[in-house]
């Protein structure tokens, strides 16, 4: 995936702005990934890399992820759509402990997480106590995970990928809903007020 970044950049980086980048940006995310399937690598953490490779070796490297976000809708909903298919509530059920454990696990390493990360960035307390809540929702590189799972590992793969399927349901119906409200509490969801308390602040200071 690093490597793929480098001829990937230097060929987007030719095409100016305004013209068409679908067919080169997509081509190298396919080719990418291929690459991975045949080498039997993980191709989610290739083509991971592959973009976050690209996104720090300039700022005009952005604009072909631009592009594919114009049609990446349709293979969301097939993603998520075959994902669906193959979740199976029976191996749910049978792994209600697991699935407790995992949410509660999840939970606390996310809030426990954002809050020692932000402390150690230097952040002020509004950011460390709520940035993991916001970490919540859970969706398509977990899936994703669940479906290489149950192809590199079929004995426990159907347990892993209904359990992540039914809890990335219940974080995607919480997880949005912790988020918005947490936001509204820090105030960013207002960042003009924001702005304006922080001029009086300035200036009572």
């Amino acid at each position: 995936g690093g490597l793929m970044a480098l001829p990937m950049a230097w060929v987007t980086g030719r095409v100016r702005g305004g013209e068409p980048t679908l067919v080169e940006a997509g081509g190298f995310v396919l080719l990418c990934a291929g690459l991975a399937t045949l080498m039997e690598a993980s191709y989610l953490l290739a083509t991971m890399t592959l973009g976050a490779v690209l996104a720090n070796l300039g700022r005009a490297q952005v604009r072909p992820f631009h592009e594919l976000e114009r049609v990446s809708e349709p293979f969301f909903a097939i993603f998520f759509i075959l994902a669906g298919f193959r979740f199976e509530l029976g191996a749910l059920t049978a792994i209600g402990g697991i699935g407790l454990a995992y949410v509660v696990a999840r939970t606390l390493g996310l809030i426990g997480g954002g809050w020692i990360s932000a402390y150690l960035a230097g952040f002020q307390s509004t950011v460390r106590n709520r940035v993991g809540f916001c970490l919540l929702p859970q969706a398509g590189v977990a899936l994703g995970l669940g479906l290489l799972a149950k192809q590199k590992v079929p004995v426990v793969g159907d347990a892993v990928l209904s359990l992540v399927i039914g809890t990335t349901v219940l974080f995607e119906i919480v997880g949005p809903l912790v988020a918005r409200w947490e936001l509204s509490r820090a105030g960013e969801l207002h960042p003009e007020k924001v702005a304006e308390a922080d001029d009086e602040q300035q200036a009572s200071g």
